[in-house]
């Protein structure tokens, strides 16, 4: 018997037999499907961004500013700051020891990611 495999990873022989059973799978069953694979999509999405503030600035940011320090101005740390705004102007103009991260870097929906992370994570 010919077997051919499905996107899924199961064998399929003559007559879409798959996992025994015969014929195709249902409109109900494809609808379910399509949206159980569209919400791990969205999941798997959230936890990214979630995950991705932190990820970015351990990356681009925490060598300058472990634990929402600063080792270039001590006085300047990144605890309490509370503007989304402030931190993305800082991202790209930089000044004052800290180096400018133009979009090309740091595109603007990661310099709001890291802020965000900012603002959560280092409260005061």
């Amino acid at each position: 018997m010919l077997l051919r495999t499905t996107l899924a990873g199961r064998a399929v022989g003559p007559g879409n037999e798959i996992c025994g059973l015969k014929g195709e799978l249902s409109m109900k069953q494809r609808i379910i499907t399509a949206t159980v694979v569209a919400a791990l999509g969205m999941f798997a999405s959230a936890a990214c961004a979630a995950d991705g503030g932190e990820a970015l600035f351990k990356a681009k940011c925490a060598s300058c500013h472990p634990n929402g320090g600063n080792i270039i101005n001590k006085s300047k740390t990144l605890k309490g700051i509370k503007d989304v705004k402030k931190i993305t102007s800082k991202i790209r103009a930089g000044g004052g020891g800290m180096t400018a991260f133009d979009a090309k870097n740091v595109s603007d929906a990661d310099a709001k990611l890291v802020a965000d992370y900012i603002i959560k994570t280092f409260k005061k």
